[in-house]
């Protein structure tokens, strides 16, 4: 009787251990998801504001050298701008209009370029990213049939000249008439 007794103890003892060590083992891997959820909260948050950031850093970019004088933009140094915020009318000296798709590797390179030579962008230039997808009108009024096409335009919207294919700013810049 008494070996069946120290036997069930015994059982009793290691189902409690067993129990315990599988709570424990879910406690902890619960601690880990729950860490490495915060982790990632903390992550995107910080991504988040890197990247607002970043957007604040390229627009004090495309506007500290630009100047307002008595109602009228004059640009010292070029700038690389959106169309959703940019009215063509209110600019000056040469416009050329980048139709830019986000799933076009040869926009994306150039975009990138433009990007990393902000300062370099010619005094009086102003390059306007319009999103090739989503402006389907202006696309057709200029005879826009490929992304990563380039029109120069003026201030009262009349296209000037129109090409492809330029890899760099640099090249760009030699296209402008």
């Amino acid at each position: 009787m008494k070996t069946i007794i120290s036997i069930i103890i015994l059982a009793v003892a290691i189902a409690g251990i067993t129990i315990y060590s599988q709570n424990t083992t879910q406690q902890s891997h619960d601690d880990a998801m729950m860490e490495d959820d915060i982790m990632m909260e903390d992550g995107e948050d910080v991504m988040e504001q890197d990247s607002e950031a970043m957007m604040m850093d390229d627009h004090k970019e495309m506007t500290d050298d630009t100047m307002i004088n008595d109602g009228s933009t004059v640009m010292e140094s070029g700038a690389y701008l959106a169309y959703e915020n940019t009215d063509i009318a209110l600019l000056s000296g040469d416009i050329v209009l980048f139709f830019h798709a986000s799933w076009c590797p040869t926009c994306r390179a150039l975009d990138n370029d433009i990007n990393e030579h902000l300062k370099d962008i010619p005094g009086g230039l102003s390059i306007v990213k319009v999103d090739y997808d989503s402006h389907q009108s202006l696309r057709q009024q200029y005879g826009v049939t490929s992304q990563h096409t380039l029109v120069q335009v003026d201030n009262q919207s009349n296209k000037l000249a129109l090409w492809s294919g330029s890899p760099t700013l640099e090249a760009l810049v030699t296209k402008v008439q």
